[in-house]
């Protein structure tokens, strides 16, 4: 079958129910392509209701809506004969298409894939019409963008063929001998006659060599679809984990009379995955602790289009930064984000829904699950069948159904479902404790009670009793009985912030494996300690990897009030690893210190202006600080700084001089504070371990000659689709010190290319990401640009101090289909 993007002309524009003019906001667009990213968001008033104001605040203050995309193409007459299928691998949300203005099918979720087929609705020698409508209203927790937002497909095969499913491969066994993978899948006979095919598997390994294959005739009854399998003997197999990502390709043949017919191709890995209590999790035999980070849909000022290298992009850096684990938060994973796991070596908790019949907001998915669950569940579980990378499903987060015996079986429904479709892989069930306790009300503080702390006056105390409350809370006989049944119903226990469990529950429940599914940025030290030390518990995910956009303000510090949920103008949930631009932010390396993985120190400064001031914060918060030592204006004022230490001792030294010396390891959970006056110039941390210096991290002070640093992370590029190139920017000296100043940096496109975002990490910036006049947030910037055609791209720069033009980067090769097969 051959398969094509078919992303290219579509428009789109605002959706109407009654269309009495011609709209006026129609443009044309390619996909994938997000249309709320390009909107202004909407303060929303002060004295609107706290829930209108929360509503605001967890999209991020981007407006809800409904849009049309359409795209006219031409059917040949000659598809007569053939079968057609057009997929949508996600559209946000609600989507209906429509071809011909006829419907054709209605998809509620916002992240599953679907097809469409086309046949019956095609007018074959005229120019056809393939319309979808989306909405997006108060249906979710965060920035869910809107639109087509990832690739479509159209599909041209003949009456005979592999249904779109394609090939489904897994590994059977695996010994000495070698391994044993079987290929699945299902030939459709759509002919009015019965139809014999020869069906050849071909499976090559990553260097193109020929390692197995196999030919069967298959015989289809007219109209009907026949499932097929076919077993392989692999000799000296590479197996696929994080540190050797060896991936294999099949190629399944159909032929008749020696014609052939069809044709589909995937990539797959050989590994193979066992879980206990008492060993935990082990994959091609060996133990692994999953150091994971969980992420959303969003590109930062890409909104949600999905883009392979985009993905590919936070994958790589997430993995260099010390992660082995990524957890798609809270929904299915897109392909690309699959294949690009598969590719560098990253295990991945692929997932389900954030909720099933509860409700967290007024229209979200809830009201569609009981009609949808079990194609959505076929959906998911399809798309990420060959990729060696998934190796658990989620089947919710935190939904509000588990803490009951209602909700405890349809866990089980779910979880048995999955197993249906996927028999090689885990399943988890992600519950935060508070589910439970929502029956047992005598178990939960009032209202009254829990804002009580507030009436004293110190908000940042009050967050700290939260925390340490919700810590008893979770240790209660309530949580465990009321969790009992719905982790009985999967293969590992999700717990969510109830890392004060861990040990106590291996104790109870002695049978039970436990992953951390979801926990506290702050608590990393504690979490993994317990995660190196108890055996049934595989891993950590932290919340989160990367900074998103939407949830506003939940790891902001604030100084008077707290930014949990707050509005207009901020935008981001601010309380990633990574900042939304892909910059590593201090926690980075904390957490690759606590992981072991790091042996330097590491540096980061509170910034100068709140010194003595009383940092609120929230339980996702990390310290208000940057790695910088330029701070003009604060010469000789007081400054704390941060150091980072997987050593004995840390020694901390300004310009020569030592500021202090203190013990530093795990006992005092790898950070210690040192407050000195502001010098400029070099501040330098050495590590002790016994007594002998084992590392060194140094900060310079930014001279007087500062620029603009333009750093394009590829000098060359295909012209593809699916290209992009990241300009990297900072505000530098000579010698690269960065100059953490925040200037208004105008941005001009010079050759064949289009901006598809431009701004900063700042949480509260009242600029768009699609505006070409930007502020720096301690001194970064990060601009995209998709390449229109074949030449060199470049991007000039103006700012107060001066205008700088990055090196060219190189758009070669002729455009080509991405990811097409023949």
């Amino acid at each position: 079958m051959i398969r094509e993007l078919f992303c290219k002309d579509w428009t789109v524009e605002t959706s109407q129910l009654m269309e009495m003019a011609p709209s006026q906001d129609k443009k044309t667009v390619s996909l994938p392509h997000d249309i709320l990213i390009e909107l202004p968001r909407i303060p929303c008033p002060e004295d609107a209701p706290a829930p209108v104001q929360k509503s605001a605040a967890l999209r991020g203050c981007w407006p809800a809506g409904a849009y049309k995309y359409e795209k006219a193409f031409f059917v040949p007459l000659d598809w007569k004969e053939k079968s057609i299928y057009i997929e949508f691998e996600g559209a946000y949300r609600d989507a209906h298409v429509l071809i011909n203005n006829d419907y054709v099918l209605h998809n509620a979720n916002g992240y599953t894939s679907f097809v469409a087929e086309a046949d019956s609705f095609l007018r074959y020698g005229k120019t056809n019409t393939i319309s979808v409508i989306l909405h997006t209203g108060e249906d979710t927790r965060w920035y869910t963008g809107m639109g087509i937002y990832r690739p479509v497909h159209i599909m041209i095969g003949e009456l005979v063929h592999i249904t779109p499913a394609g090939v489904k491969l897994h590994t059977v066994g695996l010994d000495a001998c070698g391994a044993v993978v079987e290929a699945g899948y299902t030939i459709c006979n759509r002919d009015h006659l019965r139809k014999t095919v020869c069906a050849k598997t071909v499976i090559r390994d990553c260097n193109g060599s020929l390692v197995a294959e196999d030919s069967i005739p298959v015989t289809v009854t007219a109209g009907k679809e026949q499932k097929v399998t076919q077993r392989f003997a692999i000799a000296n197999p590479g197996l696929w984990d994080e540190d050797h990502p060896v991936l294999y390709t099949a190629e399944t043949i159909l032929s008749e009379q020696e014609t052939e017919i069809d044709r589909c191709q995937e990539s797959f890995g050989i590994r193979t995955m066992l879980l206990d209590a008492k060993n935990g999790l082990r994959i091609n035999g060996k133990n692994v602790k999953l150091r994971g980070g969980a992420v959303h849909a969003d590109h930062g000022p890409l909104g949600t289009a999905t883009y392979a290298v985009s993905e590919l992009r936070r994958v790589r850096k997430m993995k260099e930064a010390g992660f082995n684990a990524i957890r798609m938060a809270h929904h299915p994973a897109s392909r690309v984000l699959m294949e690009a796991c598969d590719r560098e070596g990253v295990y991945l908790m692929d997932e389900y829904s954030d909720m099933w019949g509860r409700g967290k907001t007024n229209d979200d998915y809830a009201n569609a699950f009981e009609a949808n669950w079990e194609r959505d569940v076929e959906a998911m579980v399809s798309n990420a069948y060959n990729h060696p990378s998934v190796i658990m499903y989620s089947i919710g987060n935190e939904i509000g159904d588990a803490g009951t015996y209602a909700g405890a079986a349809w866990g089980r429904k779910l979880a048995n479902k999955v197993r249906e479709l996927d028999p090689h892989r885990f399943t988890i069930n992600s519950i935060n404790g508070l589910v439970g306790l929502a029956a047992m009300t005598d178990d939960i503080p009032t209202q009254e009670q829990q804002e009580a702390p507030q009436q004293s006056g110190d908000i940042n105390n009050a967050m700290v009793d939260m925390v340490l409350m919700m810590d008893m809370l979770m240790k209660s006989e309530s949580v465990g009985k009321s969790t009992e049944e719905s982790y009985a119903a999967v293969d590992i226990a999700g717990y969510n912030y109830m890392e004060s469990r861990y040990e106590m529950d291996g104790e109870l429940y002695p049978n039970r494996v436990i992953c951390g599914s979801e926990t506290y940025p702050p608590k990393i030290s504690y979490c993994f300690s317990r995660v190196k030390k108890l055996p049934y518990l595989i891993g950590d995910f932290t919340w989160t990897g990367w900074d998103y956009l939407g949830e506003n303000g939940i790891g902001c510090t604030g100084y008077g009030r707290s930014l949990i949920y707050v509005g207009y103008p901020y935008r981001l949930s601010y309380a990633g690893d990574f900042d939304i631009l892909g910059n590593r932010r201090p926690l980075s390396y904390y957490r690759e210190i606590v992981y072991g993985l790091r042996k330097e120190p590491y540096i980061a400064v509170l910034r100068p202006q709140h010194y003595g001031q009383t940092p609120l914060t929230s339980p996702w918060s990390w310290s208000d600080s940057i790695s910088c030592w330029s701070w003009p204006g604060y010469e000789g004022k007081p400054i704390s700084v941060e150091v980072y230490a997987g050593a004995d001792e840390v020694a901390l030294y300004n310009n020569g001089v030592e500021i202090g010396r203190q013990p530093i390891g795990e006992t005092v959970d790898y950070k210690v504070v040192f407050d000195t006056i502001y010098q400029p110039g070099e501040l330098l941390a050495v590590a002790y371990t016994n007594g002998e210096a084992t590392g060194r991290f140094i900060l310079h002070s930014a001279a007087e000659d500062k620029r603009l640093y333009i750093e394009p992370e590829i000098r060359e590029i295909e012209y593809t689709p699916d290209s992009l190139i990241y300009f990297d920017i900072s505000l530098t000296d000579g010698d690269g010190n960065l100059a953490c100043e925040n200037i208004k940096v105008t941005l001009e496109l010079e050759g064949p290319g289009v901006l598809k975002g431009y701004g900063s990490a700042a949480p509260d910036s009242i600029e768009e990401f699609f505006e070409t006049t930007c502020t720096m947030y301690d001194g970064r910037l990060l601009a995209i640009v998709q390449p229109t055609g074949l030449g060199e791209v470049s991007i000039k720069l103006s700012s107060i101090i001066g205008t700088y033009k990055s090196v060219p980067v190189k758009v070669i090769r002729r455009e080509r289909e991405w990811r097409q097969k023949n």
